[in-house]
């Protein structure tokens, strides 16, 4: 990747970035911070911060030191943390919809450099992402480095190529239930008559209904991205063609490519919030964008970017690390 990077904006506390992404023809916003330690100046600088935040128009990622925590979790050693010392950052997060990146490396960011039990480690330093930010760069990776000579350690946000997967196994999607023939399909699989003992018939209907699910969306579900994709420049050649004059056939199919987009959003917006493993119930039905952000961040987790090999090096290379799951798992299973 390639980016060209200009200084718009600078002060005590911050300095503003505007990113151009060459390959991705992406501009985007880089915040780095240095939050106050001192209680006196803390409400001012995040009161000046979720302003600058609501503010922007544009993708953005936020790093630096922010000098709070988010729960007693992060805080090892020295006094006992009170949930009054996590309400400001959790609050400026849940006011922005800032996302919270997920790291590798070290668990904490800051140390007090001291000996015994007088030591103290926090999470202090963090990168913080906009959903959009997130959703274009889904194979990021944000890590803590080890520490040095000074109490933060390093944190870098590596940019990287996709990652090669295998295909994804059979999986039951949500948004399948907002169509009535996808019941009756259900229905008509359970129906099915098997011979054998009550586990084997149960065994035999779920691969039956699989196999026919798998076919169904297929041919009838279809790909809702694309699908949503033809709805909405169906929808903007009639409306250029409305725009100059009258016509009852272009307003019949105005409505209906309105009604079929609204239900494809629909099923778009059930899709990210089963991936995201976020019910609608605590954030309401129009968050797509939300959903979908913390499915990547999900995605993300679960992916395995190092691998330490028996001999205690990193492998980071993700060929090399199937290669090195690979040989550890003959290894084991062909042992006598």
């Amino acid at each position: 990747m390639t980016f060209s990077i200009n200084v718009i904006f600078k002060s005590k506390r911050f300095i503003t970035c505007e990113v151009c992404d060459l390959t991705k023809n992406l501009v985007f916003r880089l915040i780095f911070v240095y939050a106050p330690a001192q209680p006196s100046e803390k409400s001012e600088f995040w009161n000046v911060l979720q302003s600058f935040i609501l503010n922007l128009d544009l993708p953005f990622l936020l790093l630096g030191d922010l000098n709070e925590i988010k729960s007693p979790s992060e805080k090892e050693g020295g006094a006992t943390v009170t949930n009054a010392r996590c309400v400001r950052l959790t609050k400026f997060l849940s006011n922005t919809n800032c996302i919270d990146l997920p790291f590798s490396g070290n668990f904490f960011t800051w140390r007090k450099k001291k000996t015994g039990p007088e030591n103290v480690f926090e999470i202090l330093d963090r990168a913080l992402a906009s959903p959009i930010w997130i959703s274009c760069y889904p194979n990021m990776q944000f890590v803590h480095h080890g520490f040095t000579s000074s109490d933060h350690c390093p944190i870098s946000v590596n940019f990287q190529d996709q990652i090669h997967k295998k295909a994804p196994s059979f999986r039951f999607e949500l948004m399948w239930t907002l169509r009535n023939d996808f019941s009756k399909m259900v229905k008509s699989c359970w129906q099915y008559q098997f011979r054998g003992s009550y586990m084997f018939c149960l065994s035999q209907k779920c691969k039956f209904l699989k196999q026919k699910a798998k076919k169904w969306n297929q041919s009838t579900f279809g790909n809702i991205f694309g699908q949503l994709s033809v709805a909405e420049k169906k929808l903007e050649n009639i409306q250029k063609q409305l725009g100059s004059s009258h016509n009852t056939i272009l307003e019949n199919a105005q409505v209906r490519w309105l009604k079929k987009r609204d239900a494809l959003l629909d099923y778009k917006r059930v899709y990210w919030q089963q991936k995201s493993r976020i019910t609608k119930a605590n954030f309401g039905d129009n968050n797509t964008k939300f959903f979908q952000s913390y499915a990547t961040i999900r995605r993300s987790r679960n992916g395995i970017k190092q691998f330490i090999n028996k001999n205690g090096a990193s492998v980071t290379d993700q060929e090399l690390i199937k290669q090195e799951i690979s040989d550890e798992f003959k290894l084991r299973f062909t042992k006598n």
